[in-house]
């Protein structure tokens, strides 16, 4: 697997652009970068030094550890005192400015400071975390003289464009964002009134469930009634039936004296006057 793309490197007169075709191989630490120099060209109206990739070193590589575009000043002079800027298509890299370097937004603790060869003329860019994000065109801006005022004009354009297009972009992140953050709003309300809804679904069941135990409850005391009222008609009803055996019991002895007899009979004709 393999994917090609290209790195632009160049000053800010146009003196030296040098275009390399990369291809990244899949290799064990995820691969490196090979570079091969198409076309050179140089501005005839400034040839003092130029700013290219060097023959030597025609390889960007790039693994999990780093990334690093070789570039420097030829002949060989100092860039201290110069302007160095990286950018990644639209993206500013890093600024050298007044000997102190500034990381772009995206490579803030990327960047690897390279202020102590630039007195060599090495300008090379070197990322100390590689991502699949950093594959692209880079342009290398050195800036060491006056420009004059067609260049400056031409350059302050690109550069209101440049931050029109920042400014446009940044604009669509913000509208993005706060699509998004309405977004989750809403499901955050809707999930609110879903668990309102459940917790109100809840407190019903729960309700209903209560008076179940309680109709349960109030049924179980009334089967318990109904037992005993009916052992108690039981007990009644054995009661009555050993009574009427005993008077039966008593209606049919045989050896009872004639004098009882009568006198049973005597006093029962009496109660009944």
């Amino acid at each position: 697997m393999s994917t090609n793309y290209r790195v632009l490197v160049r000053n800010d007169s146009q003196q030296c652009i040098s275009l390399l075709k990369k291809k990244r191989d899949e290799g064990e630490n995820g691969g490196d970068f090979g570079g091969e120099l198409l076309e050179e060209h140089k501005d005839p109206f400034f040839d003092e030094f130029q700013l290219v990739v060097p023959e030597t070193a025609r390889r960007a590589e790039a693994d999990l550890s780093g990334f690093t575009v070789p570039c420097h000043l030829s002949p060989e002079i100092s860039a201290v005192d110069m302007e160095i800027r990286w950018f990644k298509e639209m993206d500013c890299v890093c600024l050298y400015k007044n000997r102190h370097m500034i990381e772009g937004k995206s490579y803030k603790g990327n960047v690897r400071q390279f202020t102590d060869v630039l007195e060599k003329g090495d300008v090379s860019l070197s990322l100390t975390r590689f991502r699949e994000s950093d594959v692209g065109d880079y342009v290398c801006q050195q800036i060491n003289r006056t420009w004059n005022e067609e260049e400056r004009l031409e350059m302050e354009d690109s550069t209101l464009m440049a931050e029109k297009l920042l400014t446009v972009r940044d604009t669509q992140i913000k509208d993005l964002e706060k699509s998004k953050e309405t977004a989750l709003e809403d499901k955050d309300r809707l999930l609110h009134n879903s668990n309102d809804k459940l917790q109100q679904t809840t407190t019903k069941a729960e309700e209903k469930q209560r008076e179940i135990e309680e109709k349960n409850k109030l049924m179980s005391e009334k089967e318990t009634l109904l037992e005993n009222t009916v052992k108690e008609l039981e007990t009644s009803k054995h009661q009555l039936e050993t009574l009427k055996n005993e008077l039966q019991q008593v209606k049919l002895e045989p050896d009872e004296p004639a004098s009882r007899k009568a006198y049973y009979k005597h006093s029962w004709r009496r109660t009944n006057k």
